[in-house]
């Protein structure tokens, strides 16, 4: 399967703008994905859940892609921003169509591409339950309390799950988390190929000007 179509793949799982892929090339200026009105200022995570996953305001996700195979192929970046709607919901933004998602006694709640009620993860964090995950495939918990080493740092503590998609393209998707970041690698396993999303930088933007890196208040 050629690059691209890979790439645009991962594109549509992970919900994100790929610069260089699924996109044109880096704007110079803000888009309106990127210049979000100021959301809901949350304190420290109030709840395990939360902490797998946190949606802080403002912060920008930056990812890199990899083609993989017998030699491992750079193909383009992932980036998205957090709005923060209030103490529970919260989406993930970039153009096109956003994904939001709701902390729930229940872990964390979202939909499908086709509207049906699912969870990026559900409690507990235990290897003996599934749940319909966010591309429409039964999803468990494949690895718990990894540590794991990306671009952007190591990170302990980890868990990661499984999402098996069924359907004309079926597709495995594994998605490590870990607390206090996030979705800090993305995988996609099918007949075509593997691609993967490493985290990069996960905080608030930053503005390169002329006198050097500046970051954006919040």
């Amino acid at each position: 399967m050629a690059a691209n179509k890979l790439l645009v793949r991962l594109c549509w799982l992970f919900t994100v703008v790929t610069f260089g892929g699924c996109a044109e090339t880096r704007p110079k200026t803000k888009t309106s994905w990127q210049a979000t009105e100021p959301g809901y200022k949350a304190g420290p995570p109030s709840s395990e859940t939360e902490a797998f996953f946190p949606l802080i305001d403002g912060n920008l996700y930056h990812y890199r892609v990899e083609l993989l195979g017998d030699r491992v192929e750079p193909a383009g970046m992932l980036m998205m921003k957090v709005h923060r709607k209030d103490a529970v919901r919260g989406t993930l933004k970039k153009p096109g169509a956003d994904q939001s998602f709701e902390y729930t006694a229940d872990g964390v709640a979202t939909v499908t591409k086709t509207g049906a009620a699912a969870f990026l993860f559900k409690t507990p964090f235990a290897v003996d339950h599934s749940w319909l995950g966010p591309h429409g495939g039964v999803t468990r918990f494949s690895e718990l309390g990894i540590t794991i080493n990306v671009a952007s740092g190591n990170y302990a503590g980890c868990h990661r799950t499984r999402e098996e998609v069924r359907g004309d393209v079926p597709r495995t998707v594994v998605t490590t988390l870990c607390p206090g970041v996030g979705i800090v690698q993305l995988r996609v396993d099918a007949a075509g190929g593997s691609e993967q999303a490493e985290l990069v930088y996960n905080g608030p933007p930053i503005d390169i000007g002329p006198d050097g890196l500046t970051r954006e208040q919040q």
